[in-house]
């Protein structure tokens, strides 16, 4: 079915600004809507668990996912110094142990 709604100017941003608010577009959200009244009268929909964590993840601000991500990046970066650091002090005894056998 099709439906056509004429909304002031007014409403029309107001939905609009909802909609970006949760990264969907205005058909979608109005669909939500209108979902969510109907469904009061029938059962909820059961969704799968992917669906559930999408939906929030979209309503989390991309400042909010920077910032939990940078710790990540952050560990990658200094990961492989580390590394390094155990490499040269491992050198540093193979030497001194060469050093003593060749006396």
């Amino acid at each position: 079915m099709s439906l056509i709604i004429r909304l002031p100017d007014e409403e029309i941003k107001a939905l609009a600004a909802k909609a970006q608010a949760r990264r969907i577009s205005a058909e979608q959200y109005a669909r939500r809507v209108l979902e969510h009244d109907l469904g009061a009268a029938t059962p909820p929909r059961r969704r799968h668990i992917s669906e559930v964590i999408r939906d929030n993840m979209r309503r989390v601000p991309m400042e909010i996912l920077a910032v939990a991500k940078a710790p990540k990046l952050i560990f990658e970066m200094l990961r492989p110094l580390p590394t390094i650091t155990v490499l040269s002090s491992v050198g540093d005894t193979v030497r001194r142990q060469l050093g003593k056998l060749r006396q």
